[in-house]
């Protein structure tokens, strides 16, 4: 009879440890999904930034595609992926607005020298002069270690009801 590799040469406790980890993950996944599922109910419309046709594999940027979705009540989910961008998405005087990853959404921006226009920003949402009411961003990645890629991540300006949760910049 063959052991597992998995308990092969490991004591009871921490056979227990590790099956708890691995429920302990499985209960985090699954949890994350139940979280991004029901974001979905205080929208209008609720799109996949990939169906919609953004590249999730950091070839081709991703801001035009954004710019389509720019309306207001609206949840754009971005699932496991990288996704770059060259230039800023700018949007202002929405109402209830979400911009969520699942999993690993990764936001990489271009070089600094090969960024679109003349403000280095990913994301502008909402100015002084019009402001947004009911942004949401939660759970990216922003992969700042390519050579020169010193942009600003997310700069908001919004009058009531902004989460920011789970943005991670490397």
């Amino acid at each position: 009879m063959t052991r597992d590799s998995w308990t092969s040469g490991v004591d009871r406790r921490t056979f227990l440890q590790r099956g708890a980890a691995a429920v302990a993950t499985i209960a985090g996944v699954t949890g994350t999904a139940a979280a991004y599922h029901e974001l979905e109910d205080d929208y209008e419309t609720v799109v996949d930034v990939v169906d919609e046709g953004a590249d999730p594999n950091g070839d081709e940027s991703i801001t035009g595609v954004l710019e389509d979705l720019r309306e207001d009540d609206i949840l754009v989910k971005f699932p496991d992926g990288r996704y770059y961008m060259d230039r800023k998405l700018r949007f202002t005087d929405f109402q209830n607005v979400g911009y969520v990853g699942k999993g690993d959404a990764t936001l990489v921006p271009a070089n600094y020298h090969n960024f679109e226009g003349d403000s280095h920003k990913l994301f502008r949402l909402g100015t002084h002069y019009a402001p947004g009411t009911g942004l949401r961003v939660e759970n990216f990645n922003v992969d700042f270690r390519g050579a020169n890629t010193g942009v600003r991540a997310f700069e908001v300006s919004v009058t009531d009801d902004l989460t920011v949760d789970g943005v991670n910049v490397v």
